[in-house]
């Protein structure tokens, strides 16, 4: 009875000097230290925010495509009033 009780006494010694410096994610069996979780999830977090910048420049070009067309379709609407007006002075000169 005295040998069980020191040897259980020993046992959970040892486990506590092995699980002292292990974070509480790596006593739970899945392997994954804190440090790894956290660079994890600083990944994610950092893939999060290129997906929203990239979203962003996304939306910056689309927008400048469209201004693009309208600069084209006012470009092409002054073409057309100086073909006019050269058409117009041609006629009365």
């Amino acid at each position: 009875m005295i040998a069980d009780t020191r040897l259980k006494a020993l046992v959970a010694d040892v486990r506590a000097a092995l699980t002292a410096g292990v974070s509480p994610i790596m006593r739970d069996g899945t392997g994954v230290s804190e440090l790894e979780a956290d660079m994890a999830e600083e990944a994610k977090r950092a893939e999060r925010a290129r997906e929203r910048e990239m979203a962003a420049l996304r939306d910056q070009v689309k927008d400048l495509e469209v201004e693009l067309q309208i600069a084209a379709a006012k470009n092409e609407e002054a073409n057309k009033v100086v073909e006019q007006m050269a058409k117009l002075s041609v006629q009365s000169g």
